[in-house]
């Protein structure tokens, strides 16, 4: 079953296939080690992109679902204080 499945070489990204870059830039979008989307290894360089493009989409998307949820949930005045407190706790 993992027959098809290849590993993506640590090499110099230079050497890399277009494949295997959009690949990566799709591993790097989602915050993921590169090997753990091998199985998308099959996918031409042009459906690496598509899905790349529509993964910055929907996380575009939620970022702004999650920014509206947020200012319905925290009133104005105590913005500041918990953005603060979020920033000194990272």
């Amino acid at each position: 079953m993992t027959d098809h499945v290849q590993e993506l070489p640590l090499s110099n990204p230079k050497t890399l296939t277009a494949e295997q870059q959009a690949l990566q830039q799709l591993a790097t979008e989602l915050h993921r080690p590169p090997q753990s989307l091998a199985a998308f290894s099959h996918l031409s360089a042009d459906q690496l992109a598509w899905l790349n493009a529509r993964v910055g989409l929907i996380c575009l998307r939620e970022d702004a679902l999650l920014r509206e949820e947020l200012n319905r949930a925290i009133p104005r005045f105590l913005r500041p204080f918990f953005l603060r407190r979020l920033r000194s706790s990272s």
